[in-house]
C-alpha cells in the first residue's frame, strides 16, 4: 500500500493537493454558464489536448520531459472559459498518463496528476483575465506570457513538491534540478 510507503508529509501534501484540486474544479464547473458554443470548443480542445498529450519535447540535461499540451490548455482558457480549460487540462492529463507513455504510472500517481491540476490551470485563468495586466497590454500579449509561466510555475512546484517530499530531498534542489528550465 502507497500509504504506508510515503513519509507522512508526503501523504498529507499527496491529500492536500488533491483535495484542494477537486474542490477548486467543482467550484468553477458549478460556476460555468454552460451554452451550445462551449460544447463545440470543449469538443475541440479535448481532441487537441488528447493529440498534444503525447507530444513530450526532452531537454538536455533536465530530468523528464515537456509536454506540449499545456498549449492547449492555455488556449482553451484564453477562447472559452475557465471551466472549459479545466475540463480539457483533466482529460488532457489523464490521457498523458494513460494513453501517451511508455510505462503505466501507479494509481497513486495518476491521482495526483490529475486532482493537482486544477491548480496550475485557475492560476494561469485568474493571471489571464486579470484586470491589471489586460490594461496593461492592448494586445493581451503580456496577460498570455504571465498565464503561461504562471501555469508552467505552479504546475512543475506542485509535482516537485511531492517528489521532494517522497524522496526526502528540498523542493527548491528538486525544482532547479529538474524544472528550473522548462
Amino acid at each position: 500500500n502507497f500509504l504506508q510507503v510515503l513519509p507522512l508529509r508526503a501523504r498529507a501534501y499527496w491529500f492536500l493537493v488533491i483535495v484542494t484540486g477537486i474542490f477548486w474544479s467543482a467550484y468553477s464547473l458549478f460556476q460555468w454558464p454552460i451554452g451550445h458554443k462551449d460544447f463545440l470548443s470543449l469538443g475541440i480542445y479535448i481532441i487537441a489536448a488528447i493529440s498534444s498529450s503525447g507530444l513530450k519535447i526532452r531537454l538536455p540535461g533536465i530530468f523528464g520531459t515537456l509536454s506540449m499540451n499545456y498549449v492547449v490548455v492555455i488556449l482553451a482558457l484564453l477562447d472559452s472559459s475557465t471551466s472549459v480549460g479545466l475540463i480539457v487540462a483533466v482529460v488532457s492529463t489523464l490521457s498523458q498518463c494513460l494513453l501517451h507513455t511508455t510505462t503505466r504510472p501507479q494509481w497513486f500517481q495518476v491521482v495526483f496528476s490529475v486532482g493537482g491540476i486544477p491548480l496550475p490551470v485557475l492560476a494561469a485563468s485568474l493571471v489571464l483575465h486579470s484586470p491589471y495586466l489586460l490594461n496593461a497590454d492592448q494586445t493581451h500579449c503580456f496577460a498570455l506570457l504571465a498565464a503561461s509561466l504562471v501555469y508552467m510555475c505552479v504546475n512543475t512546484i506542485t509535482v516537485a513538491g511531492i517528489i521532494g517530499l517522497t524522496g526526502n530531498k528540498s523542493l527548491i534542489d528538486v525544482w532547479t534540478n529538474s524544472y528550473l528550465w522548462t
